[in-house]
């Protein structure tokens, strides 16, 4: 699948006014691209070490879009403190469009020691979608509709790109790459080799042009400093070979919690900025390594660690210390997106889709009506009795509309036209299509229960066939499949989407593909 590089167009940090160097921060847009149509406001928080519910008691929330955590939000990533976690998410969920997360070094601890101590298989804990699930599991409720838990995966919001880049449960805390030399963090490396192969880390997994990267750890050389500039811990060098790769437009980690602070490009091309960590009010900001590089490609990053550091300090509380920082960016949309239009099924029509690159998810930019088609067996979905769906020959009354989920950025819900009712998986069995008596608007507004991913879909573009696409519940990660007349979603005895999509070229392989092909 081709990469679509849409970049950030400016990026106005509004956070509190820090002090550098007696200047005040500059606070004027950072030039990225000379249109904008969409606006954002990201808030950006990091290594709350437990202390989630009371960052508002010193440090009130502004309003933003998209709410940000690059890791740390717990201590060991026991349930206790998940739970506690996952509640604080949910008491957020109505403030924010969307709230992303990845898990930090010290999140990992619980699971690294189920590992140890046989509670738990290596291989649980690298599958894709571990962490998520463990969060939602440990959350009464499980996880807003709107929060995303990335594992080296992407989410696309009105055409702005995040990739999170999660702590790998068996990188030392020193670096952010590599191996520890617990046992149990080679069984979990092992385990990890063995399913995907690779190096021991997963940078290079980024994508090119992806707009905001999260990452637990920083950069080699960028806010890794612990006192003496030129040495640093906690780093990566891989990550700083992958940025410049993929050209990354911002990014935001942790960490390092006297490291908190921000540099930005200005239009001059060079980098200003300070760290606002200090040890005492009056011992100046700490010691850093830096700016960055004139070949950085990052117009602006953050290392936002908001736990202050005890023992540097001389004291053996905890407290949240720095405030979230608030970032305000805009991107372009329509060019770029109408620029990645595809062609379906071979018709001059087409199906408007910007394609997400690295999992190749596509998110529909505008509703369109649609018929179905099975690749292997030429027929179409239907529904001839207003709720089974089953597979019809001669497409007549197996119209559908793709709406936009509003919840979920890059899924979507599948309206059969005729019924008003939306495709609808329990994960087993039949596939039916459901609207619990209410119309279309009231269906999608609710829509945002822990059962709601049951009706929400992705596209994904097949690789091995142009023009034909994966339908994938975003719940249960199956793919819609037919034998012919029957319809219900599969994944090969659990296997991850990748996996699905890379071993799909079988003599079977049409019954996971389908075409859209465009109706009147």
């Amino acid at each position: 699948v081709g990469s679509r590089h849409v970049l950030l167009e400016h990026c106005l940090v509004c956070a509190h006014p820090v002090s550098t160097g007696g200047k005040a921060m500059d606070q004027s847009p950072v030039q990225l691209r000379e249109s904008s149509d969409t606006q954002f406001k990201i808030l950006h928080v990091s290594d709350t070490h437990n202390m989630h519910w009371t960052i508002e008691e010193r440090f009130p929330l502004p309003d933003a879009d998209i709410l940000c955590h690059t890791g740390d939000f717990t201590n060991h990533g026991t349930p206790e403190e998940l739970a506690s976690f996952g509640q604080w998410l949910q008491h957020l969920s109505t403030r924010f469009r969307a709230i992303v997360v990845i898990p930090g070094n010290h999140d990992w601890y619980h699971t690294r020691h189920a590992v140890a101590k046989g509670q738990l298989s290596a291989e649980q804990a690298v599958a894709p979608g571990y962490y998520r699930s463990l969060l939602a599991s440990a959350t009464s409720g499980g996880l807003p509709a709107n929060c995303f838990m990335l594992d080296h995966e992407e989410v696309v919001i009105d055409g702005l790109r995040i990739w999170g880049a999660a702590w790998c449960p068996w990188n030392p805390c020193k670096r952010s790459d590599g191996v520890d030399h617990r046992p149990e963090c080679r069984q979990l490396f092992e385990a990890f080799s063995r399913a995907k192969g690779g190096e021991a880390n997963r940078f290079g997994e980024i994508p090119v042009g992806v707009d905001v990267l999260l990452t637990h750890g920083p950069a080699a050389g960028i806010m890794d400093c612990l006192g003496t500039p030129g040495r640093g811990w906690g780093y990566s060098e891989a990550l700083l070979t992958h940025i410049k790769r993929a050209g990354v437009g911002m990014h935001l980690f942790g960490h390092l919690h006297e490291q908190r602070g921000h540099w930005r490009r200005d239009t001059t091309g060079r980098y200003t900025g300070s760290i606002e960590y200090q040890r005492r009010p009056d011992a100046g900001p700490f010691p850093t390594t830096g700016p960055p590089p004139e070949d950085y490609p990052c117009k602006f990053i953050s290392c936002n660690a908001m736990a202050n550091h005890p023992s540097l300090e001389g004291i053996k509380s905890a407290h949240i210390a720095g405030p979230a920082r608030l970032i305000l960016l805009q991107v372009p949309r329509s060019p770029a997106m109408a620029s990645q239009a595809v062609a379906v099924d071979g018709n001059d029509e087409e199906v408007k889709m910007a394609l997400a690159p690295g999992s190749g998810e596509a998110q529909v930019v505008s509703s369109r009506r649609v018929l179905i088609k099975n690749v292997a067996h030429q027929t179409f979905l239907g529904t001839p009795d207003e709720q089974s769906v089953l597979m019809q020959r001669d497409g007549v009354g197996c119209t559908w509309d793709v709406l936009d989920c509003p919840h979920e950025p890059g899924s979507f819900y599948l309206l059969h036209c005729s019924t008003q009712r939306c495709l609808d998986t329990h994960g087993e069995g039949a596939i039916e299509v459901w609207n619990g008596g209410q119309t279309i608007d009231q269906l999608i507004v609710g829509n945002t229960s822990v059962n709601a991913g049951n009706l929400r879909w992705k596209l994904i573009p097949c690789p091995h066939q142009p023009g034909a696409v994966y339908i994938v519940n975003t719940r249960h990660r199956k793919f819609l499949d037919t034998h012919g007349r029957s319809v219900k979603v599969w994944n090969n005895n659990g296997k991850d989407v990748d996996t699905v999509i890379r071993e799909n070229t079988s003599k079977y392989a049409g019954n996971v593909r389908w075409m859209l092909v465009p109706s009147s």
